[in-house]
């Protein structure tokens, strides 16, 4: 199994891009995937709707330390991990997100979901950037 791990240099302040990020209804702004988001009574869960049907989202608990860990739970009851951080750097911070090549994936599957996630991130910082 690969695992990739990338990253994203933004000039803001870490707790910035933690409340950005943590805020799932900014996800459609970063991840076109999710096409709307909605809170539920749990301030770590969100129902969003996606082209494949409905999904749940929990991020990791809020927390001080920058862990910004979520799953996502689809329709067809397949869960994914995604492991993320931002680190505070000086006056700005570092964004990181975990991939790991999961079950059958093929290195272009993988490859496919580094670009993805690359443009994500490349995206959260022109967001809080701007």
């Amino acid at each position: 199994m690969k695992i990739e791990t990338l990253s994203v240099v933004i000039d803001a302040p870490a707790d910035t891009v933690y409340h950005f990020v943590r805020d799932a209804h900014n996800l459609p702004r970063w991840v076109p995937f999710f096409t709307s988001v909605t809170a539920t009574a749990d301030a770590d869960t969100w129902q969003a709707q996606t082209p494949d049907g409905p999904t749940e989202i929990q991020f990791a608990p809020s927390n001080s330390f920058g862990v910004l860990d979520h799953r996502i739970r689809f329709s067809s009851g397949a869960i994914l991990s995604n492991p993320m951080r931002v680190i505070k750097n000086g006056n700005g911070c570092v964004l990181m997100f975990t991939l790991f090549q999961i079950n059958n994936m093929s290195e272009a599957q993988l490859n496919e979901d580094v670009r993805l996630v690359e443009k994500d991130l490349k995206t959260i910082r022109q967001l809080i950037e701007a």
